[in-house]
C-alpha cells in the first residue's frame, strides 16, 4: 500500500533532518522562494519539526489512509496526498502574500496532504466514529466541521502558535472536493 511506502519515506527523510538539518531551509517551502524554486510545494510535505509533529502526521496517515486507499486504489490515493499537499502549500503561499505571516516563513510538514485525507475520510465515510484527542468518541462528519474552523481561525494566529493552519485548511478543502468528484465519477462507472 502506498501510504506505507509514504509513511517510511517521512521517516527516512526525518533521521536525514537529524543528521543535516539544512535540509529543512534547502528544501522547506518558503513563501517568498516558492515561485522561483517550485519544488519546494513538494519537497516541504516530507520534512517535520520534530518527533511529535512527525509521530501525529504519521499516525493519522496510517490511521486513515487504511481506509480511504483500498476506497480509491493506490494511484488515486497518491495522487490526492500529493495534490492536497500542494494546496495546502498553495494556501499557506497566498496568506503569506496577503500578509498573515512573513514571506520568510518555513513551512514543513506532512500535515496539508494529511489534512486532505481527512477531508477524504469526511466525504466517504462521514458517520465513522473517531477519538477526538483519543478520548470523545465523535462522527467525522462533526470531526471535520470542527477542524475546518479551527484552522481557518488559526490562520489569523499563525504568527504566534507556529502552526501552518492555512496549509491544513487548504489541503482539507482539497481532499474534500477532490473526493467528491472521485465519488460522483464512480456513480457513473
Amino acid at each position: 500500500m502506498i501510504y506505507n511506502t509514504l509513511l517510511l519515506l517521512n521517516i527516512i527523510i526525518f533521521i536525514i533532518e537529524l543528521i543535516d538539518r539544512s535540509v529543512i531551509y534547502a528544501f522547506g517551502f518558503i513563501p517568498e522562494r516558492a515561485l522561483i524554486e517550485p519544488w519546494r510545494f513538494v519537497t516541504g510535505m516530507f520534512l517535520h519539526g520534530g518527533l511529535i509533529h512527525l509521530f501525529f502526521n504519521m499516525f493519522v496517515l496510517y490511521s486513515v489512509g487504511r481506509l480511504i486507499e483500498p476506497r480509491i486504489g493506490s494511484e488515486e490515493f497518491l495522487k490526492m496526498y500529493l495534490l492536497a499537499g500542494i494546496a495546502g502549500n498553495f494556501l499557506f503561499l497566498i496568506i503569506a502574500y496577503a500578509g498573515f505571516i512573513p514571506k520568510d516563513t518555513i513551512g514543513i510538514g506532512a500535515s496539508g496532504a494529511i489534512a486532505g485525507l481527512l477531508g477524504a475520510a469526511y466525504v466517504f465515510y462521514p458517520y465513522i466514529t473517531i477519538l477526538l484527542f483519543f478520548i470523545i468518541p465523535i462522527p467525522m462528519y462533526a470531526f471535520f466541521f470542527l477542524y475546518l474552523i479551527i484552522e481557518f481561525l488559526g490562520i489569523f494566529t499563525m504568527n504566534y502558535t507556529g502552526i501552518g493552519s492555512a496549509a491544513h485548511l487548504g489541503g482539507a478543502l482539497f481532499g474534500y472536493f477532490y473526493s467528491n468528484h472521485i465519488k460522483e465519477r464512480e456513480r457513473y462507472w
